[in-house]
Protein backbone atom coordinates (compact mmCIF):
# COMPACT_ATOMS: atom_id res chain seq x y z
CA UNK A 1 0.00 0.00 0.00
CA UNK A 2 1.46 3.37 -0.91
CA UNK A 3 1.25 6.63 1.03
CA UNK A 4 -1.63 7.90 -1.11
CA UNK A 5 -3.80 4.93 -0.11
CA UNK A 6 -3.50 5.91 3.56
CA UNK A 7 -4.92 9.39 3.11
CA UNK A 8 -8.52 10.19 3.91
CA UNK A 9 -10.58 11.04 0.86
CA UNK A 10 -12.63 14.17 0.44
CA UNK A 11 -15.28 14.33 -2.26
CA UNK A 12 -15.28 17.69 -4.02
CA UNK A 13 -18.45 18.53 -5.89
CA UNK A 14 -17.51 19.61 -9.41
CA UNK A 15 -19.65 21.16 -12.12
CA UNK A 16 -19.54 21.83 -15.82
CA UNK A 17 -20.24 25.45 -16.77
CA UNK A 18 -23.82 24.52 -17.70
CA UNK A 19 -24.44 22.60 -14.47
CA UNK A 20 -23.03 25.49 -12.44
CA UNK A 21 -25.50 27.87 -14.08
CA UNK A 22 -28.29 25.44 -13.15
CA UNK A 23 -26.97 25.29 -9.60
CA UNK A 24 -27.19 29.06 -9.29
CA UNK A 25 -30.91 28.89 -10.14
CA UNK A 26 -31.69 25.99 -7.75
CA UNK A 27 -29.52 26.41 -4.65
CA UNK A 28 -31.12 28.04 -1.61
CA UNK A 29 -27.73 29.60 -0.83
CA UNK A 30 -27.05 30.83 -4.37
CA UNK A 31 -26.39 34.37 -3.11
CA UNK A 32 -23.31 33.11 -1.30
CA UNK A 33 -21.93 31.15 -4.24
CA UNK A 34 -19.41 32.36 -6.79
CA UNK A 35 -21.21 34.36 -9.46
CA UNK A 36 -19.52 32.57 -12.38
CA UNK A 37 -18.21 29.10 -13.12
CA UNK A 38 -14.74 30.58 -13.70
CA UNK A 39 -14.72 32.10 -10.20
CA UNK A 40 -15.94 28.80 -8.75
CA UNK A 41 -13.21 26.91 -10.64
CA UNK A 42 -10.48 29.16 -9.23
CA UNK A 43 -11.85 28.78 -5.71
CA UNK A 44 -12.29 25.01 -5.86
CA UNK A 45 -8.68 24.68 -7.00
CA UNK A 46 -7.59 26.64 -3.91
CA UNK A 47 -9.72 24.33 -1.75
CA UNK A 48 -8.12 21.29 -3.40
CA UNK A 49 -4.62 22.65 -2.79
CA UNK A 50 -5.38 23.37 0.88
CA UNK A 51 -6.89 19.95 1.58
CA UNK A 52 -4.06 18.21 -0.24
CA UNK A 53 -1.53 20.14 1.84
CA UNK A 54 -3.33 18.88 4.97
CA UNK A 55 -2.85 15.30 3.76
CA UNK A 56 -6.24 14.56 2.23
CA UNK A 57 -6.85 12.98 -1.15
CA UNK A 58 -9.34 15.16 -3.02
CA UNK A 59 -11.59 13.38 -5.47
CA UNK A 60 -13.63 15.46 -7.90
CA UNK A 61 -17.19 14.20 -8.18
CA UNK A 62 -19.19 15.47 -11.15
CA UNK A 63 -22.57 16.76 -10.04
CA UNK A 64 -25.66 16.85 -12.20
CA UNK A 65 -27.99 19.37 -10.62
CA UNK A 66 -31.18 17.53 -11.62
CA UNK A 67 -29.93 14.40 -9.84
CA UNK A 68 -28.92 16.52 -6.85
CA UNK A 69 -32.41 17.99 -6.75
CA UNK A 70 -33.87 14.45 -6.74
CA UNK A 71 -31.53 13.49 -3.89
CA UNK A 72 -32.78 16.52 -1.94
CA UNK A 73 -36.43 15.76 -2.67
CA UNK A 74 -36.14 12.10 -1.60
CA UNK A 75 -34.52 13.06 1.71
CA UNK A 76 -36.41 16.27 2.48
CA UNK A 77 -33.23 18.35 2.26
CA UNK A 78 -32.52 21.80 0.90
CA UNK A 79 -30.03 22.31 -1.90
CA UNK A 80 -27.36 24.02 0.20
CA UNK A 81 -23.65 23.64 0.79
CA UNK A 82 -23.99 20.93 3.43
CA UNK A 83 -26.33 18.88 1.27
CA UNK A 84 -24.10 19.25 -1.80
CA UNK A 85 -21.14 18.00 0.25
CA UNK A 86 -23.24 15.08 1.51
CA UNK A 87 -24.34 14.27 -2.04
CA UNK A 88 -20.77 14.37 -3.38
CA UNK A 89 -19.70 11.98 -0.60
CA UNK A 90 -22.67 9.74 -1.38
CA UNK A 91 -21.68 9.59 -5.06
CA UNK A 92 -18.04 8.87 -4.18
CA UNK A 93 -19.07 5.96 -1.92
CA UNK A 94 -21.25 4.57 -4.72
CA UNK A 95 -18.36 4.85 -7.16
CA UNK A 96 -15.99 3.10 -4.76
CA UNK A 97 -18.52 0.32 -4.12
CA UNK A 98 -18.91 -0.26 -7.87
CA UNK A 99 -15.13 -0.41 -8.28
CA UNK A 100 -14.80 -2.86 -5.38
CA UNK A 101 -17.53 -5.06 -6.83
CA UNK A 102 -15.83 -5.01 -10.22
CA UNK A 103 -12.46 -5.96 -8.68
CA UNK A 104 -14.08 -8.84 -6.79
CA UNK A 105 -15.68 -10.12 -9.98
CA UNK A 106 -12.35 -9.92 -11.78
CA UNK A 107 -10.60 -11.79 -8.95
CA UNK A 108 -13.25 -14.54 -9.02
CA UNK A 109 -12.91 -14.76 -12.79
CA UNK A 110 -9.12 -15.20 -12.55
CA UNK A 111 -9.45 -17.89 -9.85
CA UNK A 112 -11.75 -19.94 -12.08
CA UNK A 113 -9.17 -20.08 -14.85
Amino acid sequence: MNRRDNRSKIALATYTPLEYKKLLTKAVDAGGLDKTWEEWLNNIESVRINFTAMGYECVGVAIQVDALEQFCLERGLENNGATRAEYASFLLRQQEQRQATQLMRQAKSHRKK
